[in-house]
């Protein structure tokens, strides 16, 4: 009950499904938000277990680390005391403090989500297409007039801040639906595929959309090869264009399409804006350029105002940190492109996983993104070249 393999599937199944769920269930009332802000609760849950199961079995690989993992780990021990350094002595004011739980926040997550990644046994089974199946039945039962999924605006005043934003719920939608493609049986793969793209579709949630879409067009690419995977990624394709057409015609406003106008982005222009300022900083003293300049984007519009993207890394904690970022992924990409070619489920997950991260980092996500955890941790999987072959 308590093995490692356990608890990383319960932790896998809290933090995506469950997370989904959860918000679902206090926006109707059902619930009350016991698990304030839930993602400190899951954690807390998830140590526990994890250090019981170590124990239990008196399994010492939990703090057995290869060299990725060392570094990984370096990285947030790093990042932790940069925030505290700054808390210390007040750096940025009275954003320090929140400036130093958002680290603590993003770190903690990648941790958990290490540890998942890295115990994680997962199997082919009709399990995650019934999972999914429920979400989008959820989804469908609360669109509003405009057919959007936002559940929050819904909600009663007093538990609104306890609910996930569209981008939570569109992530957890992502993950369950990729994992749900690389691991159903094939006559249900495709059903997957369809069911997570109308969901995160009617969610609005930009970025974690077109992820979702770059890693099963990337699942087919690393299954098929490259005449057969052209062939599937046009069908897929034209599926995203077709549900993308229907739904323009429902929905012309919605936020999903604003990329097809980019003078009506508000987000698109703030992240530019933020990029901008961003570049000026680090590049305007040599002392910024190695070292970053840890926050100073809040004089901007608070603490939500870094860069979109892995030059957060760079703003926040200097040069050699964003270098490090680059080369882990640089690593992970020559074992995928290089090196061995078993299709062992866990090895294509980790994959897909790599060119989702890869794109977020460059696209939408800051550094503190916890996919990059979670991948980090299955690529350091013992069963990542012995894990049950998938089709």
């Amino acid at each position: 009950m308590f093995r490692s393999s356990a608890v990383a599937y319960l932790g896998f199944m809290l933090f995506f499904p469950g997370f989904f769920l959860y918000g679902w269930l206090v926006s109707i009332g059902f619930l009350s938000p016991f698990l304030s802000g839930y993602y400190p609760i899951v954690f807390i849950i998830l140590i526990f277990a994890f250090a019981f199961s170590a124990l239990f079995y008196f399994d010492g690989k939990f703090l057995k680390f290869d060299l990725i993992s060392m570094l990984f780990m370096f990285l947030q021990v790093y990042m932790v005391l940069v925030a505290l350094l700054n808390l210390v002595f007040n750096t940025n004011g009275e954003y320090s403090a929140p400036l130093f739980s958002w680290v603590i926040a993003g770190c903690a997550l990648n941790v958990i989500l290490y540890y998942v990644g890295k115990e994680l046994d997962l199997s082919v089974s009709k399990f995650y297409f019934v999972t999914l199946l429920v979400l989008f039945v959820i989804v469908i039962l609360n669109l509003g007039d405009d057919y959007m999924f936002n559940i929050k605006r819904s909600s009663a005043a007093d538990v609104e801040h306890y609910i996930a934003t569209y981008q939570g719920f569109g992530r957890s939608v992502m993950i369950l639906g990729l994992v749900s493609v690389i691991f159903s049986k094939e006559n249900f793969k495709w059903m997957c595929f369809v069911l997570a793209l109308s969901m995160l579709f009617l969610n609005g949630a930009r970025s974690e959309l077109f992820l979702f879409l770059i890693g099963t067009i990337a699942y087919v690419f690393f299954m098929s090869g490259l005449a057969r995977g052209f062939f599937i990624s046009f069908a897929m394709l034209c599926s995203f264009l077709l549900l993308g057409s229907i739904y323009y015609i429902a929905n012309p406003e919605s936020r999903i399409f604003e990329f097809i106008n980019t003078s009506t982005s508000s987000s698109g222009s703030a992240r530019y804006e933020m990029l901008m300022y961003s570049l000026e900083r680090v590049f305007s003293s040599f002392g910024q350029f190695i070292g970053g300049d840890f926050g100073s984007y809040v004089e901007i519009d608070g603490i939500g105002a870094y860069p979109h993207n892995l030059f957060s890394a760079w703003h926040n904690y200097g040069f050699f940190i964003f270098l490090l970022y680059v080369l882990i992924l640089s690593y992970f990409w020559m074992i995928v492109v290089f090196g061995n070619r078993k299709k062992g489920g866990l090895f294509i997950l980790g994959s897909v996983l790599l060119v989702v991260n890869t794109c977020a980092f460059i696209l939408s996500k800051d550094n503190s993104y916890f996919i990059f955890g979670l991948m980090i941790g299955i690529f350091s999987n013992k069963n990542l070249f012995s894990s049950e072959k998938i089709t």
